[in-house]
């Protein structure tokens, strides 16, 4: 029978901890459910475990155990077009963050929120080995997640499952205990500062904007005069409590450009506007339930800011900016080509007498064959960490390098590395992880012979945030 509430979630999965072996901390007795909200909602449906039809198997997926789930038994032949809110929670019952990844398959698209942070989106990847993956961070107690998915029509589902960063367990994943709450999600995070009104200087009037009582913001006090160049998110949602689709228009003056995104679908960019009378209008249908809107908005130098109105069709308006959209550093964009992992710590030629704090930290180059020898020269390496907290975290880079490195996190230089592997006593950089996206970019430098990477960012407690491994990228 499909359960109508739902008052436990995954009592094998709830109270993971960092094991002694990886984290150098002492296993603590998991702490019991009710120290974990109760959620009470209507409960998804189980639709088949990963590999079913239609999806199949080609994506790969870390869990195979983990269902594809919706609010509709019949999600996999077909399901209503709209928008559908799952949610679940895992209880860290440690007092150290966890840190630990999302795998992701959505059809169509997904938003995830965790603890009322927006903090990635998905679309499709089932067809594909490669498919969306969002690194988390799992605070200590409960750690609420909501996955707003979209369906386009036709067959409807999502599969996840969280995957620890410590020792790759499975943390929790998608099956009917996930509720599909009725209410809108809540967002928290920094709140955007006001700048003024629609006709505040710099911007001004010019352009006849439809809704003069939308407020310019940024997330600085100080945007309209002069703010960092670089690129900002803001969001914000417009629960449509009926069961139809209203039909609206999202107004919008971007200083520079901006992009815009409805429950994790792209809806169009906007360039300046508010020098003309012809600004960016584009057509939004919200769908019954939580509409998520987030706005990337890029800043070329100078004045920064936003102004945007989301009005019905009777000139209503339903949402605007103000000071209670919710502004984060933009996830960054990564490219370059896939490293190669020549090994764990302790591999030849290295070996293990440095003591590395964490072992399971993987020797990579962007050679297959670069353990025996590599081509003299330079490669960089990035990666990203993703601090999903409202916090700055402290964390120390452990790095061993063959020959050296320069490290780079968020373009600012924090230090070099010269070998270390030989001895116990190697390089250890403190870092500190803003909110948002962390770039991690390190130089390494091979003389001759035998090259090789070996690094891990570990938190204050002793966690493992990030290490080399496959997902790095060279250029």
């Amino acid at each position: 029978m499909h359960p109508e509430t739902h008052t436990e979630a995954h009592p094998e999965t709830l109270t993971e901890m960092v094991p002694a072996s990886a984290s150098g901390l002492s296993t603590e007795t998991p702490a019991p459910l009710t120290n974990g909200t109760i959620i009470t909602a209507t409960n998804a449906f189980n639709l088949g475990i990963f590999g079913v039809s239609p999806w199949g198997s080609a994506s790969q997926f870390y869990d195979p155990t983990a269902y594809w789930i919706w609010s509709v038994p019949t999600a996999a032949t077909a399901a209503p077009a709209g928008t559908v809110t799952f949610a679940n929670q895992y209880y860290n019952s440690s007092n150290f963050t966890i840190p630990a990844v999302l795998h992701i398959l959505a059809d169509n698209n997904a938003v995830v929120v965790l603890n009322g942070v927006i903090v990635g989106t998905a679309a499709g990847g089932w067809t594909t080995p490669s498919y969306t993956q969002l690194p988390l961070s799992l605070t200590p107690g409960n750690n609420s997640i909501s996955i707003v998915a979209t369906n386009a029509g036709g067959p409807a589902g999502l599969c996840a499952a969280l995957i620890s960063g410590v020792n790759k367990s499975v943390l929790l994943h998608t099956d009917n205990t996930w509720t599909l709450p009725s209410a809108p999600v809540q967002l928290s995070g920094t709140n955007s500062f006001k700048l003024g009104t629609f006709g505040v200087r710099p911007w001004g009037s010019t352009s006849n904007f439809a809704d003069p009582t939308a407020s310019w913001i940024w997330n600085t006090p100080t945007a309209a005069s002069s703010a960092p160049a670089g690129s900002v998110t803001f969001a914000n949602q417009y629960y449509n409590s009926s069961n139809s689709i209203i039909p609206a228009v999202l107004h919008i003056l971007a200083d520079n450009n901006a992009t815009i995104s409805v429950n994790g679908i792209s809806v169009g960019t906007a360039t300046a506007g508010w020098a003309t009378t012809s600004y960016t209008k584009l057509p939004v249908n919200l769908t019954a339930g939580n509409n998520l809107f987030s706005i990337v908005v890029t800043n070329a130098g100078g004045p920064a800011g936003l102004c945007a109105s989301l009005m019905s069709s009777n000139n209503s308006v339903l949402l605007h900016t103000d000071s209670t959209w919710i502004s984060t550093p933009a996830p960054v964009q990564l490219t370059g080509t896939p490293v190669f992992n020549l090994g764990n710590f302790g591999m030849l030629p290295w070996g293990s007498t440095s003591k590395f704090a964490d072992t399971t930290a993987s020797w990579i180059w962007n050679t297959t064959t670069a353990a025996q020898n590599a081509p003299a020269g330079s490669v960089t390496f990035v990666n990203q960490y993703y601090n999903s907290s409202n916090n700055t975290i402290s964390a120390t880079l452990h790095i061993l390098a063959d020959d050296s490195a320069t490290i780079f996190v968020n373009g600012t230089n924090i230090g070099t590395a010269t070998a270390g592997w030989a001895i116990t006593s190697y390089t250890q950089l403190p870092v500190n992880l803003t909110p948002g996206s962390n770039l991690i970019s390190i130089v390494a430098t091979n003389a001759s012979g035998p090259a090789g990477l070996c690094a891990s960012l570990i938190s204050s407690s002793n966690s493992v945030l990030l290490h080399t491994d496959a997902t790095w990228l060279s250029k």
